[in-house]
């Protein structure tokens, strides 16, 4: 049986149950509830410190809560194979950044995102192929795609990890302060290529959950 139209505005994205977490001796989540919806997008504004990325790592299973519960996507976590779980969510975040070494070639690093992984070492498949110029083609960058990685400035290696980030079409998105090194008029030109294909009506509108900084100018794109 399908679900009906309310069943899906209704069914749960993510949730978390009474989560705390702990690193270094200090107490980054305390007692943590949280329940996103299908139709629903998100921004976890705070400070530098206050948690924000801990519980977006603790969303995608890198970090594990010393209490408390998580599911995500209808899934419990201790009862899921992580790494299937991730290739559902678009993941952008400064950890992705740190672990691309400056030599990728742009492909490699958006075929990456088939398995959620930072390396790709699949066959390329002429769907593959395509799949990968079409999301660098929407953010106006084919241009990239002969390139390395560490050869791209800031802006372009953003776009890039977007490309990637979409590459499953995923079920959900998660940015986590993804304009954080951006200068104004990059971070402008990347929200409209985003507001541009969230409207496209080819393109299947995923919940998204962003981080953001107490001093982020603009998410009207979003």
């Amino acid at each position: 049986m399908n679900p009906s139209k309310a069943e899906k505005k209704t069914r749960v994205i993510i949730a978390l149950h009474s989560v705390s977490m702990t690193r270094g001796g200090k107490e980054v989540l305390q007692d943590i509830s949280w329940t996103t919806r299908q139709g629903e997008h998100w921004f976890i504004m705070g400070n530098n410190g206050s948690g924000k990325t801990t519980m977006m790592e603790v969303i995608m299973g890198y970090l594990w809560p010393q209490r408390g519960s998580v599911s995500v996507l209808g899934n419990r976590f201790g009862e899921v194979y992580l790494q299937e779980l991730r290739r559902r969510i678009g993941y952008v975040s400064p950890w992705i950044f740190k672990h691309l070494g400056d030599h990728v070639p742009v492909e490699d690093v958006i075929a990456s995102g088939t398995d959620a992984s930072v390396g790709y070492y699949g066959e390329f498949t002429p769907a593959l192929h395509r799949n990968i110029r079409a999301q660098l083609d929407f953010f106006h960058c084919v241009d990239l795609m002969e390139r390395r990685f560490g050869t791209l400035s800031s802006g372009q290696q953003l776009k890039v990890i977007l490309a990637r980030s979409l590459i499953n079409d995923p079920d959900i998105m998660i940015l986590d302060e993804p304009f954080s090194l951006l200068d104004i008029g990059s971070c402008t030109d990347i929200l409209k290529s985003s507001a541009g294909k969230r409207r496209d009506p080819s393109y299947s509108s995923s919940p998204i959950i962003s981080t953001i900084s107490s001093h982020l100018f603009h998410t009207d794109c979003l």
